[in-house]
């Protein structure tokens, strides 16, 4: 159930798409630390996590992609990567039945 503040939800959840496409293209990313993005970036490790509203840590993040080429590529392989373990269609399949088997076995419905 979303929260209250729809508009706000479906904000973070279509930027979270967004940032999925990119990793899945091989973009590293550098993000807000926001519970989603952390998320995306812990089972991806593609990306650099940054204090939210803190735009010098935001320059900081794209600077070190910009100025370490390994770095950028290293993160870049390793989104690409994580993003077809962790969020391809088997795997989001898989995981969705797995929830609604859990919920129907549930004795609290």
């Amino acid at each position: 159930m979303p929260p209250a503040d729809f508009d706000d939800w479906q904000r973070q959840h279509s930027q979270a798409v967004a940032c999925l496409e990119a990793l899945a293209a091989g973009c590293p990313v550098v993000l807000a630390d926001h519970e989603v993005e952390r998320e995306i970036v812990t089972l991806t490790g593609g990306g650099i996590l940054v204090p939210p509203n803190d735009a010098r840590a935001l320059a900081e993040g794209l600077g070190r992609l910009r100025d370490d080429a390994s770095l950028a590529r290293t993160l870049g392989q390793r989104g690409a990567a994580g993003v077809r373990t962790h969020f391809s269609m088997d795997t989001m399949v898989e995981k969705t039945v797995e929830m609604y088997t859990k919920l129907a076995s549930s004795k609290s419905y």
